[in-house]
This record gives structure tokens, C-alpha cells and sequence, in this order.
């Protein structure tokens, strides 16, 4: 600290040092977009299998939950992650979960779960390259059609392709309140290279969120506020 100091004050009388200009921009990732627009939406439980490049949006959420009063669960597989989650919706609770190619392709009979009991819940499909494991430090878009189709039986699902950090974060919101609205899965595409990488945006309008619940009602209500 000694040290810093002093070459602290040989620099300052020999270049003139200005600071900047308060900058209002904010400088996020799209997992944390997504993430942060879960929290804004309401998400009340995650759970999840960390599978990269997936992780950093359960490990965001997990980093708030204690300040917004989300459970968030860390589980033994994607299997697990998915149905722990719709346990939490037929709950009454606002339950996401997601994972990457492979850990995805666990949750697919869980999807056709959701279908079936009409369940509403919000996944993440966060792309990695490679059928099986593939390679997660790269980034590919090779899931869409797999997402698309994913899960047995003919069901409604909504399948959202995000763009960017902006995007992500309202879309994220737009996805629980679809959810709720028509009780079906609605899953959120992105890739490596959007979770990943850091970007300058402006800050975002927590005035256009909106939380919809849709099917709960006046019955759901006690004393003007919602049971759950």
C-alpha cells in the first residue's frame, strides 16, 4: 500500500489526471440479462445442473436469492432440475430452470410433463457446439430444431430466440408471463457467445415490466395480496 502511494504521488504532479464523465450505462452479460430479467419477472424458484454455458444464469440468480426470496437449488441432474421445478410451479410459484445441449436433452420427457398437467415454467437452452458433450468454450446455433421439437405427444410450447443482453432481459420477462398465460413451457435460445460476452447497454426500464399471473383471479387474492 506503502508502495502504491508513493507512486501515486510521483504520477499525479506530473500528468494531469481527469476521471471521467459518470457513465449511466450498465456492462452485463446475457446470462446475467436473463437472469436479471427472471428476478424482475417474479421467479420465486431454479433449480439446475450447472452445465456450461448455461451456469452463470443460476449462479446470478443464487447470488440475489437471499435479497429477492428465490429458492434456488443446485440438483444431481437435468432430470431432477426440471421436474423439481415443476413441482415448484404446480405450487403456485414462478419456476425456471436451464442447461446447455445434453442437459437439455434430460429434461425432454419433463417438457411432455409440463404439456400434459399444463404446467407453465420458463427453460433456458444455452447452445454449446457438438452432439453428446460438445465443447463448451465455443459457440454454435445448432439446437433450434431439437428445442422445436423437443418432447412426445403433440403439446403448445413457445420457443423465444434471443438476440442480445437488451432482448434477453425482456423476453425473459415476456416468457413467465406467456407462461402463466397459456400454462404451457416456454423456453428462452441463446448461445456461448451471447452468455458470455460483456456488453455496454443502457440501463434497463423496470417501468415496461409487467407481471401477469393471467389465471389467477380475484379468488387468488387476500385482502388485496396474492397468496403466493
Amino acid at each position: 500500500i506503502k508502495a502504491i502511494n508513493a507512486g501515486y504521488n510521483l504520477v499525479e504532479p506530473a500528468f494531469a489526471i481527469t476521471l471521467p464523465k459518470k457513465d449511466e450505462n450498465i456492462y452485463i452479460s446475457g446470462n446475467e440479462a436473463i437472469a436479471l430479467g427472471a428476478i424482475a419477472a417474479g421467479v420465486k424458484f431454479y433449480s439446475g445442473y450447472p452445465m456450461t454455458p448455461s451456469t452463470s444464469v443460476m449462479t446470478y440468480i443464487a447470488k440475489k436469492s437471499r435479497d429477492a426470496e428465490i429458492v434456488v437449488e443446485q440438483v444431481e441432474d437435468e432430470i431432477s432440475a426440471i421436474n423439481m421445478a415443476l413441482g415448484a410451479s404446480y405450487a403456485g410459484l414462478r419456476a425456471m430452470t436451464g442447461s446447455s445441449g445434453g442437459g437439455f436433452a434430460l429434461m425432454v420427457e419433463g417438457i411432455s410433463l409440463a404439456g400434459i398437467t399444463e404446467l407453465p415454467i420458463v427453460i433456458t437452452e444455452v447452445q454449446r457446439p457438438g452432439p453428446a458433450t460438445g465443447f463448451p468454450t465455443r459457440t454454435e446455433q445448432g439446437d433450434l430444431r431439437f428445442i422445436i421439437h423437443a418432447g412426445h405427444g403433440e403439446f403448445p410450447k413457445m420457443v423465444i430466440s434471443l438476440r442480445n443482453p437488451e432482448d434477453a432481459f425482456y423476453q425473459t420477462v415476456r416468457a413467465f408471463n406467456i407462461a402463466d398465460k397459456y400454462q404451457i413451457p416456454v423456453i428462452l435460445v441463446s448461445d456461448q457467445y451471447l452468455a458470455d460476452v460483456g456488453t455496454t447497454v443502457k440501463p434497463f426500464d423496470f417501468n415496461k415490466v409487467k407481471i401477469e399471473r393471467h389465471i389467477s383471479g380475484s379468488e387468488a387474492l387476500e385482502d388485496g395480496v396474492h397468496k403466493r
